[in-house]
């Protein structure tokens, strides 16, 4: 189980959620869920993230030690 931060490329620009992968016994395949959305880069500037991309990756990595 990994989580990870997803980066979508959208008109109004860059999209974030948090996803995560994980393997499925049933499908035998891996998959992936989302698990919370952030919302866009520009709008969490504004709400006072500097570096919204850096910053969640960090968290992320928090979570993961």
């Amino acid at each position: 189980m990994a989580y990870y931060l997803r980066k979508s490329s959208r008109s109004r620009g860059i999209y974030l959620q948090i996803y995560n992968s994980f393997f499925d016994p049933v499908k035998k395949s891996p998959r992936s869920s989302h698990v919370e959305t952030l919302g866009y880069v520009c709008d969490l500037v504004d709400k006072g993230i500097d570096d919204p991309v850096s910053f969640y990756a960090g968290v992320l990595q928090f979570a993961k030690t």
